[in-house]
């Protein structure tokens, strides 16, 4: 397993080499070791970006999960997995971020069909002592948001057509939340778009846990 590394940026950005990918069949996206997805497409690879802050540090927007007073990070894949693992450091405490872009029970990423369930699902845990964790969804190009059952309504100025939902298992105010997470507590977010809203109930942590297992396509090895 990889060693930790301090977090380091040149003007504004993180090295590409400090970044894991994740997808499922029909899109992609970059986790960086600061928890920032810096790029992902949706719903579809060839789509315009959702957040595309790895080319623009200023208004290409990010959707952030990452300890306050972040000094250092490693990541590594669940075995035989595309399911990422990022580890990360602060001045207070160590969390662990897992990452996986869903897929459907059952999905084989050789047939030619869709696979993914069209929503990111990101899982945090407090592995040692306590930390104050940024929640961070900055769509590309500014977004607004709304109450929805369940969660909060995203839109997307640059994507106003693509139907966003995040769903939390701690409350939201907005775009920029902070959460105080002790020692062992746990976190899960679930960002959806186009016709996954509302196709799928809000998932519980269990159910969140057990879908990440579902994610046993080959993935790649860590850059």
């Amino acid at each position: 397993m990889n060693g930790f590394k301090p977090i380091t940026y040149t003007d504004g950005y993180l090295p590409i080499e400090d970044h894991g990918l994740i997808g499922d069949g029909s899109t992609a996206a970059l986790v960086g070791l600061d928890g920032a997805v810096s790029w992902m497409c949706a719903p579809r690879f060839d789509s315009p970006p959702l957040f595309c802050r790895l080319l623009d540090s200023q208004r290409g927007g990010a959707f952030t999960v990452a300890p306050e007073e972040l000094i250092e990070s490693r990541q590594f894949y669940e075995p035989d997995t595309a399911v990422l693992v990022t580890e990360m450091r602060s001045a207070t405490g160590l969390v662990r971020l897992t990452d996986a872009l869903t897929l459907r029970q059952g999905a084989d990423l050789t047939e030619d069909a869709a696979a993914g369930r069209c929503e990111l699902l990101r899982s945090v845990e407090t592995l040692q002592g306590g930390v104050r964790l940024r929640i961070e969804v900055e769509p590309r190009g500014g977004g607004q948001v709304g109450a929805r059952s369940g969660g909060l309504s995203i839109h997307s100025v640059a994507r106003p057509h693509l139907d966003l939902q995040l769903s939390s298992s701690v409350p939201l105010q907005g775009l920029r939340n902070v959460a105080e997470l002790r020692d062992g507590a746990r976190l899960r977010l679930t960002l959806r778009w186009g016709g996954a809203v509302g196709r799928h109930k809000p998932l519980s942590t269990e159910d969140s846990l057990a879908l990440l297992q579902i994610n046993q396509a080959p993935g790649p090895q860590r850059w």
